[in-house]
């Protein structure tokens, strides 16, 4: 059962699902969508995300 998964688990039967469908829906070989996963997991994860909070961030204070 799904639920009994973990979410690495539940991220890697969602990715698998879409690289079949992507498989038997379009032209890319197995060797495409491989390089293609690579250069987006890549540009994911050197991506900085930075955002404006739309609320007061207290600081935190030191133990001296």
């Amino acid at each position: 059962m799904t639920k009994d998964l973990g979410p690495s688990q539940k991220f890697e039967r969602e990715l698998a699902s879409v690289f079949v469908r992507w498989w038997e829906e379009s032209d890319l070989e197995d060797h495409e969508m491989a390089e293609i996963a690579l250069a987006v997991t890549d540009r994911f994860c050197t991506t900085d995300v930075e955002f404006e909070a739309d609320f007061e961030m207290e600081e935190e204070e030191e133990d001296e």
